[in-house]
């Protein structure tokens, strides 16, 4: 995703504006360190959620998947292009619980080009450059679309989208409650397990405190301590928690669904995104 940096304020010669804007930033962070900290120890209750199981691709579809990642690295448009249905559907989450996935159903476009340039609007490419550097060239349309196809299938992990019934997705999607997730203040993360997993005290060797079960999302929580690998997870007790990386699936996603062709054979139908 696109980094965006806020220069900082000089430490000479700060106008009185300036100022006074710094003191508002500064307690706007206070204020929201504080409420975070209030919300890390105060007790909630998961949200249920509808979670997509995992899938072992069919042969055939295995064979699709092959096609459309050769297609890709070849940058061949015309052939990723004809592996995609002729209305694509778009998933978009947002960043927060409290904010729903949404589903669109694109209208028909009459060249694969404006089809990837769809794909391509979902997702922002690059970094900024160091001040004082010179600016890359902006790849196109095509070339983030295509890369973002080839990362979607390297990096998959095959599964359903309760969003997308009967696709097979290179990602495990969720389905639950913005309603009910704001109502409970949830302006936080979220990530499921698939199976009752531990919470530790702390990251590595710490006692276990709680576990975490299938089919409720839990709200992520911030760690004293940040260990590489390990996430923190707010206790429905109250309190934050340490569980691997590894065992949390994230509410947010990114990846590409498959659909079974009427007559046979598979078809790219459904392309998921996260935004901000």
């Amino acid at each position: 995703m696109l980094r965006r940096f806020v220069p900082a304020l000089s430490r000479h010669r700060r106008s009185g504006a300036a100022t006074a804007a710094f003191g508002l930033v500064v307690g706007v962070v206070a204020a929201s360190g504080a409420a975070r900290a209030e919300d890390d120890v105060s007790p909630y209750r998961p949200l249920r959620a509808e979670t997509g199981a995992a899938v072992v691709p069919s042969p055939d579809l295995a064979e699709t998947v092959e096609r459309l990642r050769a297609a890709a690295a070849a940058k061949d448009v015309d052939a990723v292009g004809a592996l995609f249905a002729a209305r694509l559907t778009f998933v978009v989450s947002g960043i927060t619980l409290d904010v729903p996935r949404s589903v669109e159903r694109r209208p028909a476009r009459t060249s694969a080009k404006d089809v990837l340039a769809d794909v391509a609007s979902l997702h922002e490419e690059g970094d900024l450059p160091a001040r004082g550097a010179p600016v890359p060239p902006r790849p196109s349309a095509t070339e983030v679309a295509l890369r973002v196809i080839l990362d979607d299938l390297e990096e998959a992990d095959w599964g359903r989208d309760p969003l997308v019934p009967g696709a097979v997705c290179t990602y495990r999607g969720a389905r639950w409650s913005a309603r009910e997730a704001r109502v409970r203040g949830s302006g936080e993360a979220g990530f499921w397990v698939t199976a009752p997993t531990e919470v530790r005290a702390a990251a590595e060797d710490a006692e276990t405190v709680a576990r975490l079960v299938p089919g409720r999302i839990y709200f992520q929580g911030y760690l004293d301590t940040p260990t590489e690998g390990w996430r923190g997870i707010r206790l429905p007790a109250g309190g934050v928690g340490a569980v691997p990386d590894a065992k949390l699936h994230p509410t947010r996603v990114g990846g590409l669904c498959f659909s079974a062709k009427t007559g046979g054979g598979w078809i790219v139908s459904t392309f998921t995104a996260s935004r901000l």
